[in-house]
């Protein structure tokens, strides 16, 4: 069996009340993981209970928490909105076979522009994942473009396809 590296990017969503994640790149490399491979999140927290708190939920589920970045100003809870590029992080992604990233993860300028640096300059034999979940706060053509643009792989649902339709002037035809 040929085991894979997976790296999830951007928004970590755990609640102080619930340790489990509703996050894309943490169901993304949990589900890898829980297949056999390996896998990590590049992301950032705040300096925080709550950002403990992820780490050690994380850590406890063999997830690589090493792209894991603590700001000491921002709180946990919008910390990922604020993730920074750095060459140290985007290293990580080097022996990528599959990264995530995320629409909303984009929301943020910083984390929009951080990101699509990590998804462009990762290897180019990694495969691209994009995830829409589009909301009202990330609901943008040009960051919709931005990102379709830099996925192999496109997931959204049936709103999502019809709302981007509409933005980009396509046919909604079936």
């Amino acid at each position: 069996i040929v085991k894979l590296n997976f790296w999830g990017i951007g928004e970590i969503e755990i609640s102080d009340k619930n340790l489990n994640s509703t996050s894309g790149p943490v169901h993304f490399v949990r589900s890898a993981i829980n297949l056999g491979h390996s896998g990590g999140i590049i992301s950032q927290v705040g300096n925080d209970t709550l950002g403990q708190l992820t780490l050690n939920q994380l850590s406890s589920e063999s997830i690589d928490t090493s792209g894991i970045l603590i700001d000491p100003l921002l709180p946990s809870l919008v910390a990922p909105d604020h993730l920074p590029f750095s060459k140290s992080l985007q290293e990580k992604l080097s022996s990528a076979d599959a990264i995530y990233f995320s629409i909303r993860g984009r929301k943020n300028p910083t984390a929009a522009r951080s990101i699509g640096f990590f998804v462009t300059l990762a290897p180019p034999k990694t495969l691209r994942i994009l995830e829409f979940h589009l909301s009202p706060e990330n609901d943008q053509r040009e960051l919709i473009v931005d990102s379709i643009r830099r996925a192999d792989v496109i997931i959204l649902n049936e709103s999502e396809r019809i709302r981007t339709c509409e933005l980009l002037n396509i046919p909604n035809d079936q």
